[in-house]
Parts: structure tokens; sequence; C-alpha cells
């Protein structure tokens, strides 16, 4: 729960509001993401490992759980900025694409 906890907090605010805000033009979504999940991959991996390898104590299975836990989260990552750049940044880069848009 604390590794859940303080990775969300931080992925969000640095990940999602700071890297993928700024990332690139807003009209340019995919390499918006692209930047923006890589980061997320690499922040997540750090916090899980620094964090498991504090509480558990740093051996294989650290690492291990810490790379198939990013890879789960880089690829929730990728669905969750959609729902980001069309609900909460509130950009216009699918209503032309996206036919469920405006349902």
């Amino acid at each position: 729960m604390l590794i859940s906890l303080i990775l969300t907090v931080v992925a969000y605010v640095l990940g999602d509001l700071l890297v993928y805000r700024n990332a690139a033009d807003d009209s340019d979504y995919k390499k918006r993401n692209i930047i923006a999940i890589i980061s997320d991959l690499i922040l997540s991996f750090l916090v899980i490992w620094i964090i498991g390898a504090s509480l558990f104590g740093n051996n294989s299975a650290i690492i291990q759980s810490s790379i198939v836990s990013t890879i789960v989260i880089t690829i929730g990552e990728w669905f969750f900025h959609k729902y980001l750049d069309k609900h909460v940044l509130n950009t216009d880069n699918y209503r032309d694409t996206d036919t469920t848009y405006n349902k």
C-alpha cells in the first residue's frame, strides 16, 4: 500500500501534470505520450525498486517485481494519458478522429 500511494502521487504530479502536459504541443499527442510513458516507466521502476529494497532488502526478487510492475503500469499509462488528454486537459485532439469523443 505504501509503494502504491507514493507512486500514485509522485507519478501523477511529476509524470502526468508536469511531463505529459509540457512535453510537446497539444496537437502532437503521440510525441507527448511517448515522452511521458518513458518518464513514467523510469519513475515507476525507481520508486518501486528503492522503496521495495528499503522495506524488504535489495535482492533479485525485488528487481524482478519492480520490472513486472513497471511493465503493467506503463501499459496502463497509455490508456490513462488518452483519458487525461480528453477529459482532464480538455484538448481537442480526438474530436475529428475518435467517433466516441462526444458520446
